[in-house]
């Protein structure tokens, strides 16, 4: 799949390509955590400590879909 990095700042939503979505080999869970890890600025401390406090999964759930 080829990527297209198109990150407008400032933009309250993030746009996410409907080849990944529609994507049967890639996991519901993947596809989540690719959406949220792709809201955010690229100098965010992507860990998943940083992910476990903003998301309902916790440190388990969160490492078990990565």
């Amino acid at each position: 799949m080829k990527q297209r990095l198109n990150k407008q700042k400032g933009l309250p939503f993030t746009q996410v390509q409907n080849e990944l979505l529609n994507d049967k080999l890639i996991s519901l869970k993947a596809k989540g955590i690719y959406a949220f890890m792709f809201s955010k600025p690229e100098n965010w401390n992507f860990t998943i400590g940083s992910m476990s406090k903003q998301l309902k999964e916790g440190r388990d759930g969160i490492a078990s879909a990565i």
